[in-house]
């Protein structure tokens, strides 16, 4: 079954040949702007958190705090984040955010050509065959919506990762099948659950067709399973430090709800819905039937091919059993059926985690793109293979991509997360999700509904403080200064889950959720106090960290044994060394400083018997003129009230006159009005300020306060007669 001209050397010109056969469907993303996806914005979002994220030194942020109009979700600690790394590395390639999104969406494409390709064409033995292979992955809709459509990222590399995997299988090279199981789910773990049954019925296939002539059946597939149970295995520990946290947490967040559900029978559909009324396909919304992503007549006639191409193979070049990958894909199509509905009551647990059967349509397109591949080697000589391979380019982009959406949209990436959180209003949305999936249970809060004014506030006293000063805040780590007459509750701007921990006096005090909105609350007693919050790896994610370190040193341990020259004692030393410097760094999760350190200024300044400022932070350091200038002012709420307050953020000169530059509306980009706040509460407030153009450089002064938009009166600020808090002096940098 080897390839017949595998010596050992990379085909280079053929690998070339099909990256030049995917460009067409490389085509949307030529076009400037961003495309209109379902998901696409969503991706967008998450890339630019994790970018900011890095930037300020956490290589892994489980939680974004700013999402979810700054209550925080913790995404990573749900979603599989390795895509997003991708387009991280393309932004420090030079790349902006959105073509970094973009790129990350084309590699994919590319990636997952080239992986059907080589596995094809070693499969198949046959250049030809696995050239056909490459163009029947990429151009059949399923493929090409999930990334134009759905705008789906972490499924679009799933697609690179399956073939990757199965030619791991079919050369038994361990390699290739552990790293490519690991990426699969940091990936997407559900896209590895459907991955699941194609890859047993492989695995099975594979072991049928290696075994020698001959030789007792059982013997071999004993030895093959030991080998693949060790796979499995190592796999899951490189992924450990993900998947485990995600096992035993899922019960903060609303996915919990996922396991298990019904939702899926709501679109299974007859076999006339399933597919395409024309012969050039159409998309989501006007595809003319009630599946979502009905079957192409392309992908169809590549179906009814599958038994004569089988035969045929079966005759000119020996017995080889591609029955089971048949069947198996057969089962798959039914279950994308309404008559499979009996089945799906079966399996509800664990794919009913799918949420759409028509998610099957990824292993589909995999097994049809495999098992299509030999139908090239009907025409004799190359050039007839090489015309029609030209004829199927022809025939599956004419049909595949004219009727893809081209229309794109702007983003103000500039503006981020301020640009997040309005799109999340227009959609009444929360934190960037349709589903609001990383909702913690603990909100009792309709989710559109949170950012809206509330007419009856939070029940609840004052805050009896006599003195309130916050010396540090990240999006992950807050530090106050308190002097309390009484006890009284301290929160945080962020939904609850049990990663946020506190400390009193450097010692661990217990956190809760409170208010509707399941904030993260601890409890100070009277006096003062250094009060701490932090969010900081629970046990599942320690221990996940660990089994992850195990299965790198046990990588390093496999390196190293293979490596000329190396002895026992200096193997399991490489592999003791990797298992805790991956420790190590895993668990610090940061290993360099900030490269754009952002200014934090403690304040502590009372705003009429509503708040106290308590702090403020701009960026950039030193902006330039005609540069905008973000500026987060961080409130501590001292009584609930029902009336919605105003802030405002003046620049001015030297002489603290009018303002030269200003920023003036509700808290929280407009999405936390006053009467959400409750007593206790810490409120990070983000404002930007325009510098003009014309502003010449040298340093000025920044206000800020609070008032009644319908009088305009100012809350009066203790030791000032304007009602201004002053915060302090801005520097302004030449434009050139």
């Amino acid at each position: 079954m080897e390839h017949p001209n595998n010596k050992g050397r990379w085909p280079w010109p053929t690998a070339v040949l099909v990256v030049l056969l995917t460009l067409p469907a490389l085509w949307p993303l030529a076009r400037p702007g961003y495309w209109r996806s379902d998901d696409g914005l969503i991706h967008l979002f998450r890339l630019m958190a994790l970018r900011q994220a890095v930037e300020a030194g956490n290589w892994y942020p489980r939680l974004f705090p700013e999402f979810a109009f700054e209550y925080g979700f913790a995404v990573f600690h749900y979603y599989a984040p390795l895509t997003y790394y991708v387009g991280l590395l393309l932004t420090w390639a030079g790349a902006g955010d959105i073509a970094a999104m973009k790129g990350a969406f084309g590699l994919s494409l590319v990636a997952s050509a080239l992986a059907m390709w080589w596995l094809a064409r070693d499969v198949w033995a046959d250049e030809a065959a696995g050239l056909m292979a490459a163009l029947i992955y990429t151009y059949l809709p399923y493929h090409l919506a999930d990334v134009y459509r759905r705008g789906a990222l972490a499924e679009s590399w799933a697609f690179v990762w399956w073939p990757l995997v199965m030619w791991g299988v079919w050369r038994g090279r361990r390699v290739p099948v552990v790293v490519g199981l690991a990426a699969l789910v940091l990936t997407h773990n559900l896209s590895a659950l459907l991955f699941a049954p194609v890859l047993a019925v492989w695995w099975g296939t594979v072991v049928w067709a290696r075994r020698p002539p001959g030789a007792p059946l059982w013997p071999h597939v004993w030895d093959f399973g030991r080998r693949v149970i060790a796979d499995v295995a190592l796999a899951a520990l490189l992924s450990a430090f993900y998947w485990l946290p995600v096992l035993l947490e899922t019960t903060w967040v609303l996915l919990a709800g996922d396991v298990g559900g019904q939702g899926f029978l709501r679109h299974l559909y007859p076999w006339s819905e399933l597919i395409s009324r024309t012969f050039v396909y159409q998309y989501v919304p006007e595809q003319a039937v009630a599946a979502e992503h009905p079957l192409s007549w392309v992908h169809l006639a590549l179906l009814l091919m599958l038994v004569p191409v089988w035969w045929w193979h079966r005759r000119r070049r020996g017995r080889w059993p591609s029955a089971p990958l048949v069947a198996l894909l057969a089962g798959l199509l039914f279950l994308l059926t309404d008559m499979s509905k009996p089945v799906w009551t079966l399996i509800a647990v664990p794919f009913g985690m799918i949420q759409y059967p028509w998610r099957w349509l990824g292993p589909i397109v995999l097994l049809t793109a495999l098992l299509s591949g030999p139908a090239v080697m009907l025409a004799h000589g190359r050039r007839a293979r090489a015309g029609v391979v030209l004829g199927a380019l022809v025939v599956l982009a004419g049909s595949s991509l004219p009727r893809l959406s081209t229309e794109t949209m702007t983003v103000e990436v500039g503006r981020y997360p301020e640009a997040m959180w309005a799109e999340d209003f227009r959609l009444r949305q929360i934190g960037a999700t349709w589903t609001a999936e990383y909702l913690p249970r603990w909100v009792r809060e309709e989710r559109w509904a949170v950012p809206l004014p509330v007419q009856r506030p939070e029940v609840g006293g004052g805050l009896p403080a006599e003195r309130v000063r916050l010396v540090r805040a990240t999006p992950w780590w807050y530090e106050l200064d308190v002097e309390l007459r009484a006890p009284a509750p301290l929160r945080l701007h962020q939904f609850y889950v049990p990663a946020w921990q506190a400390w009193i006096d450097g010692q661990p005090v217990s956190t809760w959720p409170s208010t509707s909105l399941g904030l993260v609350t601890t409890a100070v007693p009277p006096g003062r106090h250094r009060v701490t919050f932090a969010w900081r790896a629970t046990r599942p994610v320690a221990v996940g960290i660990g089994l992850t370190a195990v299965g790198v040193g046990l990588v390093l341990v496999g390196v190293a044994r293979r490596w000329p020259g190396v002895g026992s004692r200096r193997v399991w030393r490489a592999g003791v060394v990797g298992t805790l410097m991956i420790t190590v760094v895993m668990a610090a999760g940061r290993v360099h400083p900030s490269p754009k350190p952002e200014r934090f200024t403690p304040a502590g300044a009372a705003v009429g018997d509503l708040a106290w400022l308590v702090g403020w932070r701009q960026v950039p350091v030193a902006p330039k003129s005609g540069q905008s200038l973000s500026i987060t002012l961080y409130w501590l709420s001292r009584r609930p009230t029902p009336m919605n307050y105003k802030v405002f953020v003046h620049l001015t000169g030297p002489d603290g006159g009018r303002p030269l530059a200003q920023s003036d509306g509700d808290p929280g980009g407009g999405y936390t009005p006053t009467s959400r706040w409750v007593a206790g509460e810490l409120v990070p407030d983000r404002h930007r300020l325009d510098v003009p153009d014309d502003l010449p450089p040298g340093d000025y002064l920044l206000w800020a306060g609070l008032y009644d938009f319908s009088t305009g009166e100012r809350l009066p600020v203790e030791g000032r007669q304007d009602g201004r808090v002053f915060l302090g002096t801005v520097v302004i940098r030449p434009s050139e």
